[in-house]
């Protein structure tokens, strides 16, 4: 593959089109070994690099407290590392896990379609969540020993075999390593595409999975939590003309299941009575936990219609960034009562797929955007006192700190990948505490920014809260010289617990290999 092509990957996994090979995954907050502020410090970036697999692995998520933590390498594979020295290892006694041709043990292989890895959210010691589309599904596995953790899956008899179809028959109970994903929605009557055309048009009557109603199957699963004793995925639903300026996108949904992941087997089943949440915009791009007091929430990013500006073979340039053709948010779904109960609105923003990031006190959440240098920020401080119910999700436009129209900048890097063709790529970011690490894929650069949250700051926190710190350039620009250069950084974490040896900041980086490296924080 031509380094060109993969320049492009990044963008193409925004919107859906191979969503395993996202830049940004939600890696989750740290405590920057539960000291002060970390600061980086690059001595020798080379040995603090280890070659992952396949170019652009899409995530990767520490498994508890400790120095182990689990990539997700395209297609199929999740690779062990410790990170307990100064470069990443594989660690003792755990080897890379490669999807069997029956990932999910239904008894039947994945055929014609293979599952795509997407993500990893690990939910436990024991329990991770691995995000799969194509074949979509989440799978379950156990991050202390590398296997598929089987879990006793079953559908309720209400349902017709339509609506899961690749789950056991209504009524029936199966030991299952996996969750099929792929599920029937149902639109409300009028609805609309992402191009403003209505859905009895835009899927042909032979394609409805429901024979009575214009549907459709949810598809490019994209992102899971569990949140209390539901297990919430949303799915992108991308539609025709993938890669292009006007790339289609059907509503897009939540699918709902009720988990327990502790009982002897594990049990998991789609919820009978609330089973596809649909969201306020188009592009459901992953899933956040949040928790407050006694409410329970699930963060939808909502990152829109995102169309792609194909390379102009006449520039030297390689172009191939995202265009914003409909509306971004952040949803917010009640976990207990099952509504969507709010939306951050963020205007032509393009959120990045790597999710919403909480700050460790819970007042902030943070992502970057898809389509330039730039952190989007929501107070998360009006949640508590959301009603349960609602006519209508609560507008939560009063309480978004950085939006599409004034969002927080990203300093450029001098000499840095042109505006013309690659505008800004924020692929993720994480929190040491007060201070923000962003990772920049066009520049090659990961933002420092300090946060200042002390004596209860009005709603919403005011801008001037934020500050840029410092800019280190790790990686290469993305620039018609750099091919074959260490390139575009991805998703980001600190890792967690108490400080111990090796790196404290963690991150991939996608092009032309991929690779984990980490960095000292003192």
């Amino acid at each position: 593959m031509s380094h060109n092509s993969v320049s492009k990957f990044p963008l193409f996994a925004a919107i859906g089109v191979a969503a395993a090979l996202c830049l940004g995954s939600k890696c989750g907050g740290g405590s920057g070994g539960g000291g002060g502020k970390a600061t980086i410090v690059i001595e020798s970036p080379d040995d603090r690099c280890t070659a992952v697999g396949d170019a652009f692995p899409p995530g990767f998520a520490f498994a508890g407290i400790g120095a182990l933590l689990w990539v997700v390498d395209f297609p199929a594979t999740l690779v062990p590392f410790d990170v307990s020295a100064k470069t990443p290892q594989a660690p003792i006694g755990l080897a890379p896990f490669a999807l069997p041709v029956d990932s999910d043990s239904d008894g039947r292989a994945d055929f014609p379609l293979r599952p795509v890895l997407d993500d990893i959210e690990i939910d436990s010691p024991e329990l991770a969540l691995v995000t799969a589309s194509s074949y979509e599904e989440v799978l379950f596995f156990r991050p202390d020993t590398g296997a598929l953790i089987p879990f006793d899956v079953s559908v309720a008899a209400s349902f017709e075999k339509a609506d899961n179809p690749l789950l056991p028959d209504p009524g029936t109970l199966e030991s299952r390593t996996g969750l099929s994903t792929f599920a029937c929605v149902r639109p409300p009557a009028g609805a609309l595409d992402s191009r403003g055309d209505p859905i009895a048009m835009s899927v042909p009557a032979a394609g409805y999975c429901d024979p009575a109603t214009p549907s459709y199957r949810s598809s490019f699963t994209s992102g899971a939590q569990i949140v209390g004793d539901r297990l919430f995925v949303s799915s992108s639903n991308l539609g025709d003309d993938p890669g292009t300026l006007n790339t289609q996108f059907l509503p897009a949904s939540v699918e709902v299941y009720d988990i327990d992941p502790a009982s002897n087997p594990p049990t998991v089943e789609p919820n009978e009575f609330v089973p596809v949440i649909l969201t306020t915009g188009f592009n459901a791009t992953h899933v956040t936990r949040y928790e407050v007091g006694s409410r329970r929430f699930a963060l939808i990013t909502i990152t829109g219609a995102l169309g792609i500006v194909r390379d102009d073979p006449d520039t030297d340039e390689v172009e191939a960034f995202g265009l914003p053709l409909t509306q971004a948010a952040i949803d917010v779904i009640d976990a207990d009562t099952l509504e969507l109960v709010a939306s951050y609105p963020l205007g032509l923003s393009s959120p990045s797929t790597s999710g919403v990031t909480v700050d460790p006190t819970g007042r902030i959440g943070v992502v970057g955007s898809l389509i330039g240098r730039a952190l989007l920020a929501i107070d998360l401080s009006p949640l508590e006192s959301l009603p349960g119910s609602v006519a209508q999700p609560v507008d939560l436009a009063g309480a978004v700190i950085f939006d599409a129209d004034e969002g927080f900048p990203i300093p450029a890097r001098a000499g840095g990948a042109p505006v013309s063709a690659c505008p800004g790529f924020v692929s993720d970011v994480a929190f040491d505490g007060g201070t923000i690490y962003a990772t920049e894929a066009c520049d090659g650069t990961i933002a420092v920014i300090d946060v200042d949250l002390d004596g209860n700051p009005p709603v919403p926190v005011p801008a001037d809260r934020f500050t840029a710190v410092e800019l280190v350039p790790f990686a290469s620009p993305v620039t018609a010289s750099t091919f074959g250069d260490r390139r575009q950084p991805g998703a980001i974490a600190v890792r967690p617990g108490p400080p111990g040896p090796g790196p404290e900041i963690v991150f991939l980086v996608g092009d032309p290999d991929g690779e984990l490296c980490g960095v000292d924080a003192i």
